[in-house]
């Protein structure tokens, strides 16, 4: 059984959202979804003893998300791994960092939001994916920003992007077999 802490989602329960965007963003109204959980899967971060701050040139981070769908309770979760890793100039053993969060979320008037596709693929609709992948991807920034400080990565804060950007890289790899 997988578990969230306080919500047990059964294994057979979660379906792995190979999301097909609607073609037609409906105004997804925030009242529609709860963020009922965060949970910090795995994190790390690696540096040198002798990493020196001053002379990293930038930080390139990269970032992945998935979501899952649990019908009968209407929670979709969203995995957002985040890994970092540091430029310098002059090269040094470079520093890394790298979490993987899930984010729970409680989404009411779900039969408005979900569909099933003609091949029994779960359909989200676009505005619902967004609004998902903004608040999991802001929330994450959030906790980074307090878990660098005092570390190689503590002048680092993960940039603000479109989060279709993030569900077109999802896109991408699912078609890729990854």
């Amino acid at each position: 059984m997988a578990t969230t802490g306080r919500y047990d989602l059964p294994a057979q329960a979660c379906q792995n959202v190979d999301c097909i965007m609607a073609k037609k963003n409906n105004a997804f109204p925030a009242t529609s979804l709860h963020m009922i959980d965060v949970r910090i899967v795995e994190a790390r971060m690696q540096s040198h003893d002798s990493f020196e701050e001053g002379i990293v040139n930038a930080f390139n981070p990269h970032c992945t998300l998935q979501m899952h769908w649990n019908p009968e309770e209407k929670l979709l979760r969203t995995g957002l791994q985040i890994s970092v890793e540091t430029e310098s100039d002059p090269h040094q053993p470079e520093a890394e960092a790298y979490y993987h969060f899930n984010f729970f979320f409680f989404v009411f008037h779900s039969a408005t939001w979900f569909h099933s596709g003609e091949a029994g693929e779960v359909i989200i609709d676009g505005g619902l994916q967004q609004a998902v992948a903004a608040v999991s991807y802001s929330t994450a920034r959030g906790i980074l920003i307090s878990r660098f400080q005092g570390t190689a990565f503590q002048r680092f804060i993960l940039p603000i992007i479109n989060p279709n950007d993030l569900l077109e890289r999802r896109k991408k790899s699912k078609t890729k077999g990854v």
